[in-house]
């Protein structure tokens, strides 16, 4: 398995966890937009990173969602 196909698996899984369609993200080009916020050119380098272990797939949620949410879905996710 590359770095790559880590990184996807990994974001897949972190999308999952926030009730977000990876698919959706994966399509829409927003990954490609974040990119140069992590110093990577493109979705893939971000991949890369993220399977690399440089790169949180918590972090890129946290750019893909508003503040408010991230931390409404922390809140559902903490056990009691």
């Amino acid at each position: 398995m590359t770095a790559i196909e880590l990184g996807k698996k990994l974001f897949e899984k972190e999308a999952d966890r926030f009730r977000l369609n990876p698919r959706k993200i994966l399509t829409s080009g927003e990954l490609d937009r974040i990119a140069p916020d992590y110093g990577v050119a493109r979705a893939d380098d971000l991949f890369a990173a993220m399977g690399y272990g440089k790169i949180l797939p918590r972090n890129v949620m946290s750019k893909l969602l508003p503040p408010d949410r991230v931390s409404e879905l922390e809140q559902e996710k903490r056990p009691r």
